[in-house]
């Protein structure tokens, strides 16, 4: 799990410069913890990531609003699993789905917004 972190950190770090400017100088773990197989999403223009369970969370939190500066939530994104679940969450993802809401209008005619 933390070898995972450390790859994804240094992957973020180097494809961020040029190969010119590229130094050892710059490299850091952007999540310092337990955050393991991470999927990311950006949603109006901030980003979210969802890891591997930690032992606290099903599927812990981060978010940052540049991709360089995260910052861990103590929030879990899966508080209560499935019943169907044996408790081992791993390597989550996640996608945002377009979502229709119907509105009722004066005339009480339906119509629908996106």
């Amino acid at each position: 799990m933390f070898f995972s972190t450390v790859v994804w950190s240094l992957l973020l770090a180097l494809s961020s410069q040029s190969p010119v400017q590229r130094s050892t100088s710059s490299l850091r773990l952007a999540i310092d913890a337990n955050f393991a197989d991470p999927g990311f999403i950006e949603v109006g223009g901030k980003y979210y990531a969802f890891a591997t369970r930690n032992g606290k969370h099903n599927i812990p939190m981060a978010t940052s609003n540049d991709f360089i500066n995260w910052k861990q939530l103590d929030q879990d994104a899966l508080p209560n699993l499935p019943i169907w679940s044996t408790g081992n969450t791993w390597a989550p993802d996640v996608v945002q789905l377009v979502s229709i809401y119907p509105e009722c209008t004066d005339n009480d005619m339906l119509t629908w917004e996106e």
